[in-house]
């Protein structure tokens, strides 16, 4: 059970980071095309509160599993 929710939070931090660099890839990429600034900010905010989130559903199931196994 626990190595199960381990992989699963491998996963999201990798699609996580995939996705940041994605960010940075694209503000590089669009930065002389247009000023995209404004939707990159937004959708870094988005990811930073599903980060947050992520985290925090993890963390609760994590101590749910704990102590159902006590």
């Amino acid at each position: 059970m626990k190595q199960k929710i381990k992989r699963g939070v491998i996963q999201i931090f990798v699609f996580l980071a995939t996705l940041r660099i994605l960010f940075l890839v694209l503000n590089w990429v669009f930065d002389d095309v247009i000023t995209i600034g404004p939707i990159l900010q937004i959708t870094q905010m988005v990811c930073s509160v599903m980060i947050l989130l992520i985290s925090l559903i993890v963390t609760s199931l994590l101590t749910r599993g704990s102590k159902s196994m006590h």
